[in-house]
């Protein structure tokens, strides 16, 4: 699978996964948060948007 570059690291797919995955087990919103890019949009199948963005 092909990485990402985010400030100058490349980082594959299945590690921001995991790291959010460890950070909502951890209830550690900062870091949850941190790895959704800042113009994200968060839907409810199929058209309904429940968020926008990092804020």
């Amino acid at each position: 699978m092909q990485g990402i570059t985010m400030n100058s690291k490349t980082v594959r797919p299945e590690e921001i996964v995991q790291q959010q995955l460890d950070a909502y087990n951890a209830r550690d919103i900062d870091v949850f948060m941190a790895c959704w890019a800042d113009d994200a949009l968060y839907y409810q199948h199929p058209d309904t948007l429940l968020a926008r963005g990092t804020r």
